[in-house]
């Protein structure tokens, strides 16, 4: 029996456009690109819907035509991918990835701008300075002294290998440039009494004295608990 093959290219062309609506409409696209790249799909979105009604006007003029077996696979190689991503479910960069990447305890930049709107941060808050990987990072690279000594609450999830004495772990997240291909994880360690063991990727906030040993931050006398996993789980 013949089919027309454009009615199979238009099958596929609503497959991704429906994927990819699903991902921007819940958010689900952060699990892969840099939350800002939201407007760059919705233009692909826009692309899409132009190509689906091309193609709707293909089938209504094209006579039929066999579908060969190499367009069928060809076809069938675009699916795969939305195939799955149905079945595995992809998350946001684990504790695995960090230790398969390598985590990054020092963090070198030149935006001046973040930095004063840090240091007005510091200079203005009482008690525990809430910071991020990234602006700690960023500080204690730049002007360490601003650092050192300071109460900081900041949010990640637990690591800890084979190589750290008890009562240490690194707290990570992850650092996006575009998209989770290109991720950096940036750690700090932290340094407690308590017997701070939390399941693997356990979301934690951690409040404490920032110190620079050997040139890097790291966080001691501090207080861990549980959080809720944010909704944006990644750095930019």
């Amino acid at each position: 029996m013949f089919k027309k093959a454009s009615l199979y290219h238009l099958l596929v062309l609503t497959a991704w456009f429906a994927f990819l609506f699903t991902l921007l409409l819940g958010g689900g696209f952060k699990t892969y690109l840099k939350k800002g790249y939201g407007i760059m799909l919705a233009g692909g979105l826009i692309i899409l819907l132009a190509l689906i009604i091309n193609g709707i006007r293909k089938i209504r003029e094209e006579s039929e035509h066999p579908l060969t077996c190499t367009t069928s696979l060809g076809l069938f190689l675009f699916i795969i991918p939305i195939l799955l991503a149905i079945a595995v479910r992809p998350s946001s960069l684990s504790t695995s990835a960090a230790a398969s990447r390598g985590i990054n305890t020092s963090l070198a930049g030149d935006d001046v701008n973040v930095l004063d709107a840090l240091q007005s941060q510091i200079a203005s808050q009482a008690a525990f300075k809430n910071l991020n990987l990234k602006q700690l990072l960023l500080l204690a690279n730049r002007e360490p002294e601003k650092i050192d000594g300071l109460q900081v609450s900041v949010e990640g999830f637990a690591y800890r290998d084979k190589t750290q004495p008890a009562g240490s772990f690194m707290l990570v997240r992850f650092l996006i440039t575009c998209c989770a291909a290109d991720a950096t994880p940036l750690g700090v360690e932290v340094q407690s009494e308590e017997n701070c063991v939390f399941p693997t990727d356990t979301w934690i906030r951690v409040q404490g004295t920032a110190m620079i040993e050997n040139g890097k931050p790291v966080i001691t006398q501090s207080h861990a608990v549980q959080v809720q996993k944010p909704s944006d789980v990644y750095l930019y």
